[in-house]
């Protein structure tokens, strides 16, 4: 995604295409914070920040652009669509801690709780944001590399948190760790993580 644009990359040639504008009649596409796919739809769903913010769908069949709701200056800083209960999650943004804000299958924001804990990392408008994934009926938050506060010596890591999206509560908490020879440091304290990577048990862990 760029500050106005989604494209699509083809990974048996590793092109990208941009997919079409959104016509006229829906308001434009201005800084899109959120990506993921309705599977039972079969359709790309796009939330962003420009205006009071708006999901878009975008079908894979009529490579057409719909709006599925206004986000009424809700700033997502990720989405992810849950299978198990047909629906979508969105990340608010926060300095402390953030919000899930549950959305039914048509962009309707159903209920919005905070989550029991502050989730270092990324944040809505930076280059490596948090990533929300659904997980069975649980979602996962995916951090860039971020530093420790408490263990500032320690290199920056990626972290995994396991989180209840009725509740807010982070039943787990872990970081990402890549296998030695993936890890590559470069300039500003920041890690490329270009191998598949494992997670390696944290010393935190949250009971249900």
């Amino acid at each position: 995604m760029s500050d106005s644009s989604v494209s699509q990359l083809d990974l048996a040639t590793g092109k990208m295409t941009a997919l079409p504008t959104i016509q006229s009649g829906l308001p434009t596409l201005s800084w899109p914070c959120g990506l993921t796919f309705d599977t039972k739809r079969n359709q790309l769903i796009v939330s962003s920040l420009g205006g009071d913010g708006f999901l878009y769908a975008y079908s894979l069949q009529s490579k057409q652009w719909s709006m599925l709701s206004n986000l009424r200056g809700t700033d997502l800083q990720a989405l992810t669509y849950s299978a198990a209960d047909d629906s979508f999650y969105g990340l608010t943004t926060s300095s402390l801690r953030p919000g899930l804000v549950h959305f039914d299958a048509s962009g309707t924001a159903l209920s919005q709780v905070q989550l029991s804990q502050p989730i270092p990392g990324g944040s809505q408008g930076s280059s490596w944001p948090d990533q929300l994934v659904a997980v069975g009926d649980q979602l996962a938050v995916i951090t860039p590399p971020t530093v420790d506060l408490y263990e500032p010596e320690i290199l920056p890591q990626a972290r995994f948190f396991l989180i209840n999206p009725k509740t807010g509560l982070v039943n787990y908490s872990g970081t990402i760790v890549p296998e030695p020879a993936a890890l590559l440091l470069i300039p500003l304290g920041m890690l490329l993580l270009s191998r598949p990577m494992m997670l390696r048990r944290h010393q935190r862990l949250y009971r249900r």
